[in-house]
């Protein structure tokens, strides 16, 4: 649909179909109508008003390219002229579709779906229509001019033709047909091409629609054909990845048994894709609860060294503070109330100013003596009085009747006692100025007159008294001076000729006092903040040992660890044990396994096979409609349209013939080769199997008769009846007893399983069956006893890890340390939490405090008895067990190891206790079923 384009070079790919690598066979019957035009009127009346209506009913199969000198902005206003509206690309879907109402366009009714044949895949609904017209003018977006056309006609040798029309097809003879229109009209020219592109539909409709068919047909041949291929690829790959993922699990489970603790390996386990994705989250639940317990002993370690470096240095609210920011995440809500309360309860200490710089600071603010601003200022109370008695001489002396007047309330002032009442040394001062003014203190004239001034002297000695270093007053009552406050404030003649710093010796009683008073009230201040320290630091050291205390009973031992782990590799075994199943299953069926249905005529492919060979000649013949036009002129061409435009044509439909072809030889030569070498594939994936691996194994150590003699003592007929038959590890087990030890040895050499010991004794038999399980991946028989019958038994073990909740004590001699750490791991499996010595006692404890502490906590004990008899600490342990058995009832349980039949005649307080005997070894699962119900109390 050239309505668009960037660039001439993709006008021309769009015209020779490069723009697409999609071809099919139909592809063969298509052409382009190329419009060379130019600016003349009847090239713009046909662009403006046919190309919508062609662009749409030619579609994909016809390529219609114009060529205009419209610009993008010129192209959008010819589209918005049409009473549509929209844009150009709305205009054609709306002409499509049948919703635009204009009579600018020469259309039918018919739904493009009619003028386009089924066979074509038409683009029905305005969604579709949209969605193609939007990817096709993401690559074109500009309109070559008709300068471009120009170029190409002169390449064509048709110059003097344009404006015109060039007709040709995709393949043929290289002709080009020209229909010059510059005398015909827009709406003749629009008729024209309408019958020719309507008659390609009318007479090609058929043979496209058959080819389209045709090359469908091959396709799902060819899908038919693959599809047992498929089937087979994927049965193949479905055995291989089960194989590879017991494999795996017995890679990872073998490594988990071997201490230390290694995260590494679960972190390894969980990105290892190749293991189903339960397996995966199975371990990574374990995974996070270890790494939990590995961050909380690292914060431990950290709070146990904290512990060791308080007893180096001063304790203070800041290092509770500290420790509690640390650590905050991990500590019981109890113990973080406690440390709070501790750390924010400061100790309120005194602190003072020395004598000296209390009496600075009160002189520099409020200790000062009466003013002669004060003065001057209350003045107007008696003014009358003192005009009354120094009229006479008032002029020329005034300054020195208000001197007088200031000296006599000044002294008066500071003669006042600093423990008087304000009102009594205001009324002292008052009842002096009246004398001195020769005036009854007591009147009531003078009284109501100097009402203020008495107010403003009270208020004056009251700051006095509130302001004063409390110091003055202690040290009146104390030595009983009576201070006056002259004695306590120096003058103002004192200060100017000496300054206010350095008043304090002129001050005759208190500067006397000073040294004692300073020393008294350090040494009372000293000792008040000495106690208060001394309890805070009391609070602090008592916090350190409740920290301590918590920190000595909450720390996760190594056993914790150890429990998880131990549980993780129990939890393990069931799940191993059903892909083990898996394994066997598919072994099982693999030699009854049937190749795929694949039901096909050959002689129907023989035929497809000559039509493709016949391809090339009929499309070769194709006749288009333009061909016998006697309208049209004919231009013959030395060499392709392609070489003459300048495009390397490298996309033929004719090469989609070869293409199917080769891929029907392919697929037939696949199957047939898959169906011949049948027999030998479902040998190669019985070989991924344990029991295949077994019986080669077999075959290459054992001669043709020995192994033909093993077959019929296993009650086989052969070796495919024989691998139905091991289908399981108990069957595998009872065939390995057909081996003498030699047979064994190298049957475990060949299987590259690691040696064992060699000497001929059924122990020596047991191990070698158990490498060869192993080299099998599939679980030995100590690991078939761990298994756990629950995934719910690991939760419970979990939570008893966290809460430190011990089932059974294991009182055990050092010498049969071995099978206790065995017999801890059966019962683990079996969700009984035992306590091991060895795995609780913590580095840097002393043993005897965990011991003591786990045997009041523990809730049932089994003392181990093996062939070595009892042990110094197994016996001290006895004791106190003994004790707990008779006061709190707790289940006391002698355990018999293998060697011992009975119970020491030395051992008599558990002669009268049934005991637990482990026969032959310690995997005696009916022995350990009876130890846990002694343990728990539940058969």
């Amino acid at each position: 649909m050239g309505y668009s384009a960037k660039s001439s070079e993709q006008v021309y790919r769009h015209i020779l179909r490069q723009d697409h690598d999609d071809n099919g066979l139909s592809d063969g019957f298509s052409w382009s109508i190329l419009m060379v035009n130019d600016s003349s009127a009847v090239c713009r009346d046909f662009l403006s008003q046919y190309t919508i209506d062609l662009c749409h009913r030619t579609g994909d199969r016809i390529r219609f390219v114009f060529f205009s000198e419209l610009s993008e902005i010129e192209t959008q206003d010819m589209a918005h002229s049409g009473k549509g509206g929209g844009s150009f690309l709305s205009q054609i879907v709306s002409a499509v579709t049948g919703m635009m109402s204009s009579n600018k366009f020469d259309l039918e009714r018919n739904p493009w779906d009619d003028l386009r044949p089924d066979g074509l895949y038409p683009l029905n609904t305005p969604g579709k229509i949209q969605h193609h017209i939007d990817f096709e003018t993401q690559s074109y977006a500009a309109i070559p001019g008709a300068s471009e056309a120009m170029r190409l006609a002169q390449r064509f040798g048709i110059g003097r033709f344009v404006p015109c029309f060039i007709f040709f097809g995709d393949v043929g003879q290289p002709i080009l047909r020209i229909l010059p229109f510059g005398r015909r009209n827009a709406k003749e020219l629009h008729l024209r091409l309408r019958r020719l592109i309507d008659s390609f539909y009318e007479i090609n409709n058929d043979r496209i629609a058959y080819w389209t068919k045709f090359e469908k047909d091959i396709i799902d041949l060819c899908k038919q054909l693959q599809k047992p291929m498929k089937e087979i690829d994927q049965w193949g790959k479905n055995i291989g990845d089960t194989w590879q993922q017991l494999r795996k699990m017995a890679a990872y489970h073998t490594r988990l048994q071997n201490p230390p603790l290694d995260l590494t390996i679960l972190e390894k386990m969980i990105r290892d894709y190749e293991l189903s994705f339960e397996f995966r989250e199975h371990v990574y639940s374990f995974l996070v609860k270890l790494t939990d317990m590995q961050s909380l002993q690292n914060d431990h370690l950290l709070i146990g060294k904290w512990l060791e470096k308080t007893k180096e240095e001063e304790l203070t609210t800041w290092t509770l503070e500290k420790f509690y920011e640390g650590f905050s995440s991990i500590l019981p809500e109890r113990l973080k109330a406690e440390i709070l309360q501790t750390a924010s309860d400061k100790p309120k200490f005194l602190s003072y100013r020395s004598f000296n710089s209390e009496l600075y600071h009160w002189w520099r603010h409020a200790g000062k003596q009466i003013s002669k601003r004060f003065q001057n200022n209350h003045r107007g109370a008696w003014k009358l009085y003192s005009k009354a008695k120094f009229n006479a001489s008032a002029p020329g002396h005034l300054a020195g009747i208000l001197h007088n007047e200031y000296q006599v309330v000044l002294q008066t002032s500071n003669r006042q006692l600093i423990a008087n009442e304000p009102k009594t040394s205001a009324s002292a001062v008052l009842e002096a100025l009246a004398l001195h003014l020769e005036i009854d203190p007591h009147d009531g004239h003078w009284q109501t007159a100097t009402l203020p001034y008495f107010e403003a002297l009270e208020a004056y000695f009251s700051t006095l008294q509130q302001t004063a270093p409390a110091v003055i007053y202690e040290l009146n009552e104390q030595k009983n001076l009576q201070l006056t406050w002259a004695d306590c404030i120096p003058s103002h003649q004192q200060q100017n000729d000496h300054g206010l710093r350095n008043c304090f010796d002129k001050l005759g009683k208190l500067s006397s006092l000073q040294a004692s008073v300073q020393e008294e009230r350090d040494a009372r201040v000293s000792l008040h903040n000495k106690l208060l320290a001394q309890r805070q630091s009391d609070r602090i050291h008592q916090m350190i040992i409740n920290i301590g205390s918590w920190h000595t009973a909450a720390i996760p031992s190594i056993s914790d660890a150890k429990a998880i782990w131990a549980a993780l590799i129990s939890s393990l075994v069931p799940l191993r044990k059903q892909m083990e199943e898996q394994v066997f299953a598919l072994s099982k069926t693999i030699f009854h396994k049937k190749y795929p249905d694949t039901k096909f005529d050959r002689q129907e492919i023989t035929l497809l096979l000559e039509k493709l060979d016949q391809y090339k000649e009929i499309i070769s013949g194709f006749t288009f409609p333009f061909e016998d036009d006697p309208e049209l002129l004919r231009i013959d061409l030395d060499r392709s349209v392609a070489s003459v435009i300048g495009i390397q044509q490298d996309n033929d439909a004719r090469k989609k013939a070869d293409q199917l072809k080769r891929e029907i030889h392919e697929t037939i030569a696949g199957n047939d080769a898959l169906l011949s070498s049948w027999g030998n594939k479902k040998v190669e994936m019985f070989g991924l199997s344990s029991a295949g691996q077994l019986i080669l194994a077999i075959t290459a150590i054992a001669t043709t008769e020995r192994f033909n003699e093993l077959v019929i003592a296993f009650h086989a007929k052969d070796m495919d009846e024989l691998s139905e038959r091991l289908a399981s590890r108990a069957q595998i087990k009872t065939f390995l007893d057909l081996l003498d030890v030699k047979e064994l040895i190298a049957l475990e050499l060949k299987l590259n399983a690691s040696p064992s010991n060699y000497e001929a004794s059924v122990s020596t038999k047991a191990s070698i069956y158990d490498t060869i399980f192993i080299a099998l991946s599939l679980l030995p028989e100590d690991e078939e006893c761990l298994a756990s019958d629950s995934l719910s038994v690991v939760e419970a073990l979990k939570l008893k890890a966290a809460s430190q909740e011990y089932d059974v004590f294991l009182a055990h001699n050092s010498a049969d340390q071995t099978a206790t750490l065995q017999l801890g791991k059966i019962l683990r499996a079996r969700g009984v939490y035992p306590w091991i010595d060895d795995e609780q006692v913590p580095p840097g404890l002393w043993f005897q405090d965990v011991l003591q502490s786990a045997i009041r906590s523990v809730k049932s004990a089994a003392i181990l008895i093996g062939t070595q008899g009892i042990g110094q600490w197994q016996n001290l342990e006895l004791r106190s067990f003994i004790h707990r058995c008779v006061h709190e009832k707790i289940p006391l349980i002698p355990v018999l190891l293998p060697g011992v039949t009975s119970i020491p005649d030395d051992l008599v307080f558990l002669q009268g206790l049934g005991h637990v005997t482990f026969k032959e070894n310690i995997f005696d699962q009916e022995a350990a079923a009876k130890l846990v119900w002694g343990i728990t109390g539940k058969k």
